[in-house]
């Protein structure tokens, strides 16, 4: 029987007697292919964080994507996977259609097993698809959580010092484990037409520290409510999805690059309303909370938003595994405290009356070289603040600069006096406090240079940051 085989069977692998496949086993295969494509996406969408909902355009270019993927396989191997699987096989002609699906022969056995793998697969797929959806960010209904004075841990710290950072005000801690915490300010484009992107204030050294963001527009709503009906219904609309994007895609983004995230189910998220009786429901903080970790890599981030839908957000991060209770305590305690406004006025008054009352100390003879570092990281904090909440105010600037040179000298002074010996603790920290203050003083300059760059003060900062680099 061989020497009457067609040639041309021969050489597309499929023989003249095989049947061509049923119509139901080609949609099976179809959809096998199908479900892996979409494994595959998912497996993508984990992977860079986006948005688990796609439009109809983007569900047009998947569909054209999947066409192509398929039409390679059938042109270059002959059968896909789907195919594969159900023993068909594809059969090229010169005339339209240009191939025709032949099915191959196989016993009960393997049918049977076929059905069985099918079912399998539909249903781990089913499985995999319906709990990375709803447990999504974007998704997944978040709870509400009250921050009240009664749920908040004793405090052990009370030195506090109140401080205006953006659209907030409240009290910040001075101290950290009796150490002061230096705040500072890296240089980004911004001031003095838009506000500062980032803030940070220092705890214990580069373990435990705290990020205040500039503020930002990220949705179009203005009401509150709207946001928080949003993340709290458990059946989000497309709208409420869109939403969700907008607020949380770049933070979601940056944990996973920050703490090494490989899925954002990882990241927890609930809605965070502080209550208190300082001020008015209005001017309570309530927004976004997210917490994960990685590691020894613990990180809590308060995305808050104010009554015309400006949001800020407020990070701590915490890398020390022997100190992680009581940083998020003393993180939670600063949140009960804060107030939010819709405007900058109450923190400029605030801050302007703070700081008409410091009075900066100029004599070099204190008979505490560590106190007098206390009182110009109070100075310092000042300033900074009012840098948030005034970012046009060039003395602002040049104080910064003249107090981050301070306490640079004092940091240097007491490291190098003969007659002291420090210990290895002590010193990282001195060290720590002058590898915080001169860039500030540069960062002061650079600022200063945006607005007004022929003021004489700019050009006494200038020397100011000249005269760092000795320390």
């Amino acid at each position: 029987m061989e020497e009457f085989e067609s040639i041309e069977s021969k050489a597309c692998g499929v023989s003249s007697f095989h049947p061509k496949a049923s119509v139901k086993k080609i949609i099976l295969s179809h959809l096998i292919d199908l479900f892996i494509f979409l494994i595959i996406y998912c497996v993508l969408v984990l992977t860079i964080f986006t948005s688990p909902l796609i439009s109809f355009g983007e569900t047009l270019i998947l569909l054209i994507l999947f066409l192509l993927i398929q039409s390679f396989f059938i042109l270059n191997l002959k059968v896909t996977f789907g195919q594969k699987l159900f023993h068909l096989i594809n059969q090229t002609k010169s005339n339209f259609p240009y191939f025709t699906i032949h099915e191959q022969s196989q016993n009960s056995f393997v049918k049977s097993a076929l059905s069985y793998s099918f079912l399998s697969m539909i249903t781990f797929t089913c499985f995999v698809l319906f709990n990375f959806l709803f447990s999504h960010p974007y998704l997944s209904a978040v709870t509400t959580t009250h921050l009240s004075k009664k749920s908040l841990a004793s405090s052990e710290n009370n030195k506090w010092i109140m401080l205006p950072f953006f659209y907030t005000l409240g009290a910040w801690p001075k101290e950290y484990r009796g150490r002061p915490v230096l705040f500072s300010l890296p240089y980004e484009k911004g001031p003095p037409k838009k506000f500062a992107g980032h803030i940070f204030a220092h705890w214990n050294e580069t373990q435990t520290q705290i990020t205040l963001e500039g503020p930002k527009t990220s949705v179009s709503i203005k009401n509150i409510n709207e946001i928080k009906k949003c993340f709290e219904n458990e059946t989000p609309n497309l709208a409420c999805a869109d939403i969700r994007e907008k607020v949380l895609s770049r933070h979601l983004l940056e944990m996973k690059n920050e703490l090494n995230i490989l899925a954002p189910w990882k990241i927890k998220t609930k809605w965070l309303e502080v209550n208190h009786k300082k001020s008015s429901k209005k001017n309570q903080p309530q927004g976004v909370y997210l917490s994960a970790n990685q590691l020894n890599h613990y990180q809590d981030r308060f995305i808050l938003f104010n009554s015309s839908g400006t949001q800020q957000a407020i990070i701590l991060d915490r890398k020390d595994p022997n100190d992680l209770k009581i940083p998020l305590e003393l993180f939670q305690q600063t949140l009960y405290q804060l107030s939010v406004f819709s405007e900058l006025k109450p923190g400029r008054a605030w801050i302007d009356r703070a700081l008409a009352k410091t009075q900066m100390e100029t004599n070099q003879t204190h008979p505490s070289p560590l106190e007098s570092i206390k009182q110009l990281a109070e100075a310092q904090a000042k300033l900074i603040a009012k840098i948030s909440v005034d970012p046009k105010s060039l003395n602002s600037y040049f104080h910064l600069g003249g107090t981050a040179l301070m306490i640079a000298q004092k940091s240097f002074e007491i490291r190098n006096q003969k007659q002291q010996k420090l210990t290895p603790q002590v010193d990282s920290l001195l060290h720590h406090w002058s590898v915080v203050s001169k860039p500030l003083v540069f960062t002061a300059y650079r600022y200063a240079k945006d607005v007004d760059i022929n003021h004489s003060n700019t050009t006494r900062l200038q020397n100011i940051w000249i005269e760092s680099q000795k320390y």
